[in-house]
């Protein structure tokens, strides 16, 4: 019998990938490939992970693109950032249902407040480093799909910082009713806060970028799913009891905040205000975060790939099981909300 033994790399090792240039690759001689590997590699060291979750400038040297896969890194130092928010979700979720009976709770919620604060500007910076998503005019060259991907794999992490997904999964029902009466009165503090309307706002470019794709899959369609989440969980607690008030001003559209747009000054204001009503379009109609049902529908026709006219992208693609399974639960999540 052989008895393997792992080998233990240190965190602060891990470098990111730093593929060889294609001039090696067809080099015809080993001599070849050995007089141009000089000057195809970095002269400097190989930025460490680390490195770069709290500073991305090596990866904006002049030298880095032309050596690194940039969205490759990118996508490296993001799911990184993941982990950093996974703990700090995992402190708050434990120091809330078990308070040190021998420290006063004020100082941790200064702390908590503090790291939370440290990684909104964390991921500020990354989402500013990242390539722009935005199209000014028809006849621009279409938004590469690396960059579409890195800016849902951005506003995903950003609302997951302003929302506890586990909290939401359990009021939606994952493990009783028991459970979901026990996270009900928490959630209901949540939804009046700014750190809800923030959670909407990324939750909506979530769904933003994954419309620009035309049809996502795997990883992506999970994130949408999350983005669902959020908007189901808002408008069952904030604005269900709002509906009827709602419909009387549906001929007002200064009221209506598009999730899935720039940030205007409409958004900045619901944000900090929470003025305005919420909002998607589907099949050219408005979806409202107080309709579930509606805008259950307009993410569905993200995953498939369908735009607002009702017709898909591509017809003869079959969609991934994922997707399918995703789009039944996201539909059984608006029959629920009635």
């Amino acid at each position: 019998m052989c008895l393997v033994v792992p080998t233990i790399i240190s965190y602060s090792e891990l470098t990111l990938p730093l593929p060889l240039p294609n001039a090696l690759f067809l080099a015809p001689t080993a001599t070849a490939w050995k007089a141009l590997y000089p000057s195809q590699t970095l002269s400097d060291r190989v930025p460490s992970l680390p490195q770069c979750l709290y500073d991305l400038s090596p990866l904006h040297s002049a030298g880095a693109h032309r050596h690194l896969d940039i969205p490759l890194c990118l996508s490296l130092v993001a799911y990184g950032m993941w982990g950093l928010i996974l703990e700090f979700r995992t402190l708050n979720s434990v120091l809330r249902a078990h308070p040190p009976p021998n420290q006063s709770y004020g100082s941790n919620t200064l702390v908590i407040g503090h790291r939370h604060q440290e990684l909104c500007q964390l991921l500020q910076h990354f989402t500013v480093s990242l390539p722009s998503a935005t199209v000014h005019n028809r006849q621009a060259p279409p938004v590469p799909t690396t960059t579409l991907e890195s800016r849902i794999l951005a506003s995903l992490l950003l609302t997951h910082l302003h929302v506890s997904f586990n909290d939401i999964q359990l009021f939606a029902g994952r493990e009783g009713d028991e459970e979901a009466r026990r996270v009900y009165p928490g959630l209901q503090t949540w939804v009046e806060s700014r750190e809800a309307r923030t959670a909407l706002w990324h939750a909506g470019q979530v769904v933003r970028y994954a419309k620009m794709l035309g049809g996502i899959r795997e990883f992506f369609a999970v994130a949408v799913y999350h983005a669902s989440l959020t908007f189901w969980a808002y408008g069952v607690l904030r604005l269900g009891g709002e509906r009827m008030n709602d419909l009387d001003h549906s001929g007002d559209e200064n009221l209506l905040v598009w999730l899935y747009g720039d940030e205007v000054e409409d958004v900045k204001r619901f944000v900090a205000l929470g003025s305005g009503m919420p909002c998607f379009s589907a099949a050219g109609k408005v979806a409202r975060l107080s309709e579930p049902e509606k805008v259950m529908a307009a993410i569905i026709n993200v995953l498939k790939g369908v735009d607002d006219n009702g017709s898909a992208r591509d017809e003869q693609t079959v969609m991934p099981p994922l997707v399918e399974n995703l789009s039944q639960l996201i539909t059984e999540l608006g029959s629920a909300a009635r």
